[in-house]
């Protein structure tokens, strides 16, 4: 559902997934950490 991971999964399915789970994380502490 996210281009990026789709991207990386062309270059290498480690990466793709790597760089999914880092954005998703990313979200989840900033909405934790600042709603806005």
């Amino acid at each position: 559902a996210f281009p990026v991971p789709l991207v990386g999964v062309g270059v290498s399915p480690v990466v793709g997934f790597w760089m999914g789970a880092g954005l998703l994380a990313a979200t989840a502490s900033r909405g934790n950490a600042a709603p806005d």
